[in-house]
């Protein structure tokens, strides 16, 4: 409920007099019927009951996403299977999310079974998410989605540390450990086995990442 009040002043000098106040015309909504039933341009009322967002044909470039009921930090990673995005928090947590982009939520999953820190990282392939904790850890892991589970896998070969990275070429996973080393290596999945390869040009530092296009590049920051 909301009103509106106007207010008319003579000034006479120094001197002014207020006639009444007004009341505006008052309209009242009640639920997210009475907004639909009113013209909408590129709004959506559905979302939530007295709220309003805009579709993506609207005339603004951004849209209001929900963010996760804690704060991320060092430490942070994320993955997507394609329509949901896999969150750790950092910071030395446990905490690991699911967002889903069609109903624009967030839940919370099993905990991870490490603290997740400098060098974490997570990278999703059928049906898994594989991770990596940093920390000068080299626990590795995966996270079924269908079972909401962890499960423990071959240890990575060294530390993990700022820098380390995971990409996958559709069946095998490539890493980049980290803490200023050139140590690169391929996870056979179906094996759950570690082999070295032939490591990149630089050491690898803190802002490298791998990305995969059609074969795997290395991008190399530190």
């Amino acid at each position: 409920m909301f009103y509106v009040v106007i207010v008319s002043a003579l000034f006479l000098g120094t001197n002014f007099t207020l006639l009444s106040p007004v009341q505006a015309l008052e309209t009242v909504l009640t639920s997210s019927d009475d907004w639909q039933a009113g013209v909408l341009s590129n709004l959506d009322a559905s979302v939530k009951e007295g709220d309003l967002s805009l579709e993506p044909t609207g005339i603004f470039g951004a849209r209001s996403w929900r963010t996760p009921d804690l704060t991320l930090s060092v430490g942070t990673a994320l993955t997507s299977d394609g329509n949901n995005i896999y969150v750790m928090r950092g910071l030395g947590d446990v905490l690991f999310w699911r967002y889903d982009s069609t109903s624009n939520s967030w839940t919370t999953l099993a905990n991870l079974p490490r603290g997740a820190y400098f060098g974490s990282e997570l990278e999703y392939l059928d049906g898994y998410v594989y991770a990596l904790f940093g920390a000068y850890q080299n626990t590795f892991a995966r996270y079924s989605v269908a079972d909401n589970e962890w499960e423990i896998m071959s240890d990575f070969p060294g530390l993990v540390h700022s820098g380390a990275s995971l990409e996958n070429d559709g069946e095998n996973i490539y890493a980049l450990r980290g803490a200023s080393s050139q140590d690169f290596y391929r996870y056979d999945v179906a094996d759950d086995s570690w082999t070295p390869l032939t490591g990149p040009p630089a050491t690898i530092g803190a802002g490298a990442d791998l990305v995969r296009v059609g074969i795997i590049y290395i991008r190399l920051e530190v």
